[in-house]
């Protein structure tokens, strides 16, 4: 309290505000050059300025002042969806991929029956891959079922 009263003993000049910005550095000077006489700290140099404001400049101050807060909220905003969505990605980062095995759920999240082939009724592969598909079809090269059903009808007419 006693920097400040020793401030005000000073008789310290207050801003009006103005246009021209040769008056406001001078204005800023001098109210400089008094703090700096009496050591006043960084922190409450600014409050007495900002005490030292009138009419225009003081209406200007409040502006930037509500400006800066606004901005200030709106990046602590953007800080915590920032922050949230790495949760959320770090979080489906650290789940263990889904493995197919023999209890597996279905749309319903069920346990259900393992999977079968709709061929065999065998669980462990689907029908594309069943073993018995691959048995009864013909080994590569010698046709399909119409190169066998060829063969038969040969066989049955009588040769000349």
């Amino acid at each position: 309290m006693t920097i400040i009263r020793e401030f005000h003993r000073y008789d310290p000049p207050k801003f009006k505000g103005t246009t021209n910005p040769l008056e406001a550095e001078n204005w800023l000077a001098d109210l400089e050059k008094r703090m700096d006489f009496l050591r006043v700290d960084d922190m409450l140099r600014v409050d007495l300025a900002v005490y030292l404001l009138t009419e225009e400049a003081n209406h200007c101050w409040s502006l930037t002042k509500r400006t800066k807060e606004r901005e200030h909220e709106e990046s602590q905003k953007i800080h915590a969806r920032k922050r949230d969505n790495n949760r959320k990605d770090s979080f489906k980062r650290q789940r263990p991929n889904p493995t197919l095995g023999q209890n597996t759920q279905d749309k319903n999240g069920d346990n259900s029956q393992p999977k079968k082939c709709y061929e065999c009724g065998q669980a462990g592969h689907i029908r594309k891959h069943c073993p018995r598909i691959r048995q009864q079809q013909p080994q590569q090269g010698q046709g399909g079922q119409y190169s066998r059903h060829n063969q038969q009808q040969q066989q049955q007419r009588p040769q000349n």
